[in-house]
């Protein structure tokens, strides 16, 4: 079953091969199972040549390339995965402390990190968490396995803040006529830690009650 996941859901996007993480230690039961017919053979060959085979194989382990494992932390591409889920559990214990009562709805792109810590509504406008975006009808054009953001969904959800984000997966959400009538992009500062968004117009009057410091700023993208 584990063999089928990417067929049936159309591939993976991550590197790593990420669906058969949990999967890897059952491929080797087969391996195991072949140990009782190789030693049944290698009982049956002459004591010199069972004891060259264990030598040819001592030195083929030995002759492996190999690093220690920080090398080859910092080198793997798994390294990445791993930062931006750290990443991500920073910016909700940030938020966390900006927010420590009434905390914002939050609208993110990658959730993982971010729900992991955040006390708050995450609000996954790429539908992985969110059923409403996962069922919505239509071709899935654009970037790939990122592709699912609706903004006719996210204007219905509507979080208080929006993480800045890629363009391109939110399909010129930024250039949508509703959007800047909307939402204002800002620092928000609790003169400890800060955070950029877009936050949703009606809420920018809570932020001033709750005694948060908020810089507007212009917006970064360019819309013809």
């Amino acid at each position: 079953m584990g063999l089928v996941i990417p067929v049936l859901i159309g591939g993976d996007h991550f590197v790593l091969f990420r669906f058969y993480q949990p999967i890897w230690a059952v491929l080797f039961l087969p391996c195991l199972s072949l140990i009782d017919v190789f030693h049944g053979e290698l009982l049956k060959m002459p004591a010199i040549l069972r004891k060259m085979f264990v030598v040819i194989l001592m030195l083929a382990i030995y002759s492996i390339p190999r690093d220690g494992w920080l090398s080859l932390s910092s080198a793997s591409k798994i390294r990445y995965e791993l930062v931006l889920a750290e990443q991500g559990q920073q910016l909700g214990s940030d938020l966390n402390a900006i927010f420590p009562v009434d905390r914002p709805s939050v609208g993110v792109i990658a959730a993982g990190g971010v729900a992991f810590t955040y006390d708050g509504i995450v609000i996954d406008v790429m539908g992985l968490n969110n059923l409403e975006v996962a069922h919505t009808p239509g071709n899935r054009h654009g970037y790939k396995n990122h592709a699912a953001f609706s903004p006719d969904v996210f204007f219905r959800q509507q979080p208080d803040l929006l993480l800045h984000g890629w363009q391109d997966i939110l399909k010129d959400l930024f250039c949508d006529e509703r959007f800047s009538p909307a939402y204002q992009l800002a620092v928000i500062t609790d003169n400890e830690r800060s955070i950029t968004a877009y936050i949703r117009r009606e809420y920018l009057q809570k932020l001033s009650e709750l005694g948060l410091e908020v810089r507007l700023l212009q917006p970064l993208s360019s819309c013809p």
